[in-house]
Parts: structure tokens; sequence; C-alpha cells
């Protein structure tokens, strides 16, 4: 009867929606000298990077979004297996990342500085 209990609870637990974070969906970046990047944060912990803004995608890597924080990690080109770790703030469609730690000089933004998103789907 135990085992029986237990098949059923992890059964229900498996079947349970999960709650998408906010994170998932499209982003777009604008820096103040007018170049912008679009960034696609999946369901699946999956962000894919367009740098110009043309509709493919440049660069991918994996991401974990708790709570407020988020880590991405790129699986691919300059900064792969390398890690950030940034604060998220929403407001609307807007989204600000701030830089708690960055293993990678590409992605490294000043101290304190917010990168600000706007949400595009």
């Amino acid at each position: 009867m135990k085992l029986l209990f237990a098949s059923f609870l992890a059964l229900y637990l498996g079947a349970a929606p999960t709650q998408k974070h906010e994170v998932v969906g499209v982003w777009k970046f604008i820096s103040e000298d007018g170049t912008g990047l679009v960034i696609h944060f999946g369901e699946d912990n999956v962000y894919r990077v367009d740098f110009e803004g043309d509709g493919s995608y440049d660069l991918k890597g994996a991401y974990i979004a708790k709570d407020n924080n988020i880590s991405i990690t790129d699986s691919e080109g300059d900064c792969e297996g390398k890690t950030g770790i940034y604060t998220m703030t929403f407001e609307g469609n807007e989204m600000a990342l701030t830089q708690l730690s960055e293993e990678c000089e590409a992605r490294v933004a000043g101290e304190g500085e917010k990168l600000k998103f706007s949400r595009q789907e």
C-alpha cells in the first residue's frame, strides 16, 4: 500500500504544472550608442542571442532563473563555459539586469550598472 501511495504521489508531483518564470520570452536591449541585441529566454532554460536583430541567433547558452536572480552560461563562443550572475527587476514590460559576478570579460558591465531590456513577445 505504501508503495502504491508513493507511486501515485510521484506521478502527481511529476505531472503538476510548473510556473513559468517572468524572464521567459523575447527581450530587446538598446545601448546608448544605438546598437541593440535581442535575447530569447526559452522555457527549456536555453537562451539565444541575436546581435544584429536580423532574426538569426548568433549565440546560445543555458540559464537558471530563480526568484530575482539569473545565472547565464554560454555554450559556445568567446565566453563558452563562463557564468555570469545577475539580479533581475521587472516593471511592466521592462526588465533590468544588474551584474553580481561575471567570469567573461566580454559581458562585464560597470559595477552597479543596470542593463535595461524591453519585452518583445
